[in-house]
C-alpha cells in the first residue's frame, strides 16, 4: 500500500495512514524505534492540513519515548526521554485541549518525572577525568571544591562521584605530573574534563 500510495497520496491518503499506523504499531511492537520513529513521522506529514493523522503520529511518538526510559541508566537520561514524551502528547493538546489520551499520559509522565527526581541529588557531581594527549582515564586525580574540604580522588577508570555543599563555585582538579585546572561549577552535574602535562 505505501508503494501504491507514493504514486499518488492524496488519492490513497486514507490507505497510507492506515499502512503507516500498522507500520509505526509494528514496529514499536517489535522493538524497533527507529524504523517505528520514521513511519510516524511520514504519518505526521501524508496531509498538513488533517489534524487526526497528526494526532495519531505524536501519539505514536510519545509512545516510542516512553519506550526509550527503560534503556536510560541515568536519572538525568531519564527526565531528558520523558521531557520528549512530553512534548509529544503536548503537541497533541496544542491540536485538541481535550484530548483524553494525551491528558491522560502527561499526568502519567509527570508523576514519574517526579519520582525520577526524587532520586536526583541536586548537589551531586559526577564525571571522567582523561589525558588531553591520550584521551586515556587517570586513575588517582583530586577533585577539589575550592575553599573547602570537600574532595574526592578518581578511580582506576578516571571517574569520580561526590556531594559538593550548596554555593559551591569552583571545582579544583589536580594529580601528580599534570597542570592543575580550575573550573566553574554550572546548573551541570556531570565534568568530564583533560589534563594537560
Amino acid at each position: 500500500m505505501v508503494e501504491v500510495a507514493q504514486t499518488d497520496s492524496v488519492r490513497y491518503a486514507a490507505e497510507l495512514t492506515e499502512a503507516l499506523i500498522f507500520l509505526g504499531s509494528y514496529y514499536l511492537s517489535s522493538g524497533n524505534y527507529s524504523q517505528a520513529r520514521a513511519q510516524y513521522n511520514r504519518l505526521s506529514n501524508v496531509d498538513p492540513n488533517n489534524n487526526d493523522y497528526k494526532i495519531r503520529a505524536y501519539m505514536g511518538i510519545g509512545q516510542i519515548e516512553q519506550r526509550l526510559v527503560a534503556n536510560e541508566t541515568t536519572n538525568e537520561g531519564r527526565l531528558a526521554v520523558i521531557g520528549r514524551s512530553m512534548e509529544s502528547y503536548n503537541r497533541i493538546l496544542a491540536i485538541d485541549s481535550n484530548h483524553a489520551g494525551a491528558r491522560a499520559q502527561i499526568a502519567y509522565l509527570r508523576e514519574y518525572e517526579a519520582s525520577v527526581k526524587k532520586g536526583i541529588n541536586p548537589n551531586e557531581i559526577r564525571g571522567v577525568i582523561t589525558d588531553a594527549a591520550t584521551n586515556t582515564p587517570i586513575p588517582f586525580v583530586s577533585i577539589r571544591v575550592k575553599d573547602t574540604a570537600a574532595e574526592n580522588m578518581t578511580n582506576q577508570k578516571g571517574e569520580y562521584r561526590f556531594e559538593i555543599p550548596g554555593g559551591s563555585e569552583v571545582l579544583i582538579i589536580s594529580a601528580t605530573g599534570y597542570r592543575t585546572i580550575e573550573v566553574p561549577i554550572t546548573s551541570s552535574r556531570v565534568y568530564n574534563l583533560s589534563l594537560s602535562k
